[in-house]
């Protein structure tokens, strides 16, 4: 259990620079595109600044598959470390659960079997 925690730590410390520097991208690097069938299409790369003229469109050109796989790096890093952090918080809330219900231990199989049985009397002995 210990070693898998220390794994997805790694893998947590390591895809979050990533995905810090995806969301810095996206916010310094985003713009429009207008592909042939009309379509709007937003995604965020390094880029020339060079607008068509009057409109908010970037003059240079991407095939689908760039489209495709710029959506997919965005998405993947950001799905991995959401789902490594969730385990994280899920591992951390689980052993806090397991500490506390050993803490509470009950003898079912007294109390079930005997509830109707009093307790034990003393009773003095004659030695006669």
């Amino acid at each position: 259990m210990r070693n898998s925690r220390k794994i997805k730590t790694f893998f947590v410390l390591l895809a979050l620079p990533m995905v810090l520097w995806l969301y810095y991208n996206h916010l310094t690097n985003w713009h429009y595109h207008l592909t042939d069938n009309g379509m709007v299409v937003k995604h965020a790369h390094p880029y020339n600044s060079n607008t068509l003229p009057g409109t908010p469109w970037q003059n240079h050109h991407h095939s689908n598959a760039e489209f495709f796989l710029l959506a997919m790096l965005s998405i993947t890093a950001t799905l991995l470390v959401f789902l490594l952090a969730l385990s994280l918080v899920y591992q951390f809330l689980y052993s806090r659960l397991r500490s506390y219900k050993s803490l509470f231990i009950f003898n079912k199989g007294y109390s079930i079997t005997n509830h109707m049985r009093g307790p034990p009397s003393i009773s003095p002995t004659l030695n006669g």
